[in-house]
Parts: structure tokens; C-alpha cells; sequence
């Protein structure tokens, strides 16, 4: 496959998963960029191969299990609940650990085994990608990468589920954690090995309740109440399928649609 043709094929994934895609190519892209070099020591066809298509499918499934409940709706973000318009909320690479902060945290689809601290001379084949939550551990030394379970992509866009995730990390429920770092983690972040640690999800460890998801746009970061994230907001239309007589609307009529964006979102991004 020539250059114009991979590039092509890796846009027009990007634009079915992230639309409008006018408003999150610059963002998305980065990523791509970012991954490639990092994971793939630029070999873009394998990245398209081995990690895009793969993970394409993961995000087509989160997408049809959230948006099921709400079929015959119009959201006001077609991207949800994959991006905000502009804002990315799976992200396709990691963000900067120093942008979280206590009871932060962000979604990720990424190769567990794949880590930034990686040789670029290694020849390990990626793990196939899957869901990845990195927030700050318990202790605040470094960042935790907790790998979703792929029974909970049908209820990823819920309250439920960051509750069972702030269970386990309280020590009052069982998960696994998974990450590029060797050694054992426990919920107190103790272990050995260096990078992301991992281990499983037990033990007495307890940390600041996750709260905020971090969502992404070009060099800006938002910090979001999840529960504004996964409640998405639609555009209202008629029910009847019929014709009607046209009216006037009053005032106030078509701004029912939901209105619970945050106002971190309405205020702008946080300065760093």
C-alpha cells in the first residue's frame, strides 16, 4: 500500500469513529502521529493493521452498547460517546501524567504491553489493544493503568461503572489491573519495576474517589464530571410521523434537549 492510500484508509477510519472529523482531525491525528513513532517505530501500515482496525472495532461496540438505550434520538453530538465535538474522550494515545490530578482520570485505547519507556530496538509484538483508565495511584507517585474488562464495554458510558472501578480501588471489590511495568501493585501503589504499574485490584489501598473524566482538544485539556459525560445531550424532533400544522414555536421551545454539559466544558479549558 502506497503513503496516499494509508493515509487515506487511516482517515477514513478516524472520521467514522470521531466525527465531525473537521473538528477532532487535528487532535486525533497527533495521536496517530504519537503512536506510530512510539509504538510502531514508524511502520504506519502495521499501525493500521495491528492496532487501528482492531481498535476501531472496540470503539464501534462501546459506541452501540451507550447508544443503545437511546435509540430513535438525535444526539447533539454525533461523535458521543466517543468525542464531544472537538473533544476527544477515548483517547488514541496517552496524555501528559503531569495534566492529572487527584480523582483524575482518562480513557484510552491502547496495547497494554506497548509502554513510552519501551527501547526503541525492542521487537515485542504489541498486545491487541483494549480499554486502558490511567489516573494517579493512591499514593500520587505515579500514574496506575487499570485494563477494562471487555465484559464492561456494553456499560462503560455509566455511573455504575465508575462505581465498581472506585470500589475495587477502595480494596471493596476485585479487577485487574494491567500494565507495561513489571513487579506486583497492590491498591497502596506498592510493588517493584518501573513504568505504569500493575498487579490486581485488591487489598486495603485507597485513593481519591475518580471523578473527572479528562477529555482532549488539540493542546487543550478539560476536566469533566463523568456523570455529564455519560448522560449525552439530544435535539429534540416531533414524535408524530404525521403531517401537523405549523406553528409558531414559543419562547423557550427546543431547549429541552438535555442541557448537562458541565460547566468546565461551557467555561473552557483548564490552564496548565
Amino acid at each position: 500500500m502506497d503513503s496516499e492510500s494509508l493515509d487515506s484508509c487511516i482517515q477514513s477510519t478516524l472520521s467514522a469513529l470521531y466525527p465531525p472529523f473537521d473538528a477532532t482531525a487535528a487532535t486525533v491525528l497527533c495521536q496517530v502521529f504519537d503512536g506510530v513513532e512510539t509504538s510502531y517505530r514508524g511502520d504506519g501500515l502495521r499501525y493500521l493493521i495491528d492496532f487501528l482496525v482492531p481498535a476501531k472495532h472496540i470503539l464501534q461496540t462501546i459506541q452501540q452498547h451507550a447508544c443503545f438505550p437511546y435509540c430513535g434520538l438525535l444526539f447533539r453530538h454525533q461523535g458521543w460517546p466517543l468525542c464531544l465535538h472537538d473533544k476527544v474522550i477515548i483517547q488514541l494515545s496517552s496524555l501528559d501524567p503531569r495534566i492529572l490530578r487527584p480523582g483524575d482520570f482518562y480513557l484510552q485505547v491502547a496495547s497494554p504491553s506497548v509502554s513510552p519507556t519501551s527501547s526503541p530496538s525492542s521487537t515485542n509484538t504489541p498486545s491487541p489493544p483494549c480499554i486502558i483508565l490511567r489516573c494517579l495511584a493512591p499514593s500520587g507517585q505515579h500514574v496506575e493503568e487499570v485494563k477494562v474488562p471487555e465484559l464492561a464495554y456494553t456499560s462503560l458510558f455509566t455511573m455504575a461503572w465508575l462505581h465498581s472501578v472506585n470500589r475495587d480501588r477502595s480494596g471493596t471489590g476485585t479487577g485487574t489491573r494491567s500494565g507495561t511495568g513489571s513487579g506486583t501493585g497492590t491498591g497502596t501503589g506498592t510493588g517493584t519495576g518501573s513504568g505504569t504499574r500493575s498487579g490486581t485490584l485488591s487489598g486495603t489501598g485507597s485513593g481519591r474517589t475518580l471523578s473527572h473524566c479528562l477529555l482532549s482538544a488539540g493542546n487543550d485539556i478539560f476536566r469533566v464530571p463523568w456523570e455529564d459525560v455519560v448522560h449525552p445531550q439530544f435535539i429534540n424532533r416531533p414524535t408524530a410521523t404525521v403531517a401537523a400544522p405549523i406553528r409558531v414555536p414559543t419562547k423557550g421551545e427546543g431547549d429541552r434537549g438535555g442541557n448537562r454539559m458541565s460547566s468546565s466544558l461551557r467555561r473552557g479549558p483548564d490552564a496548565f
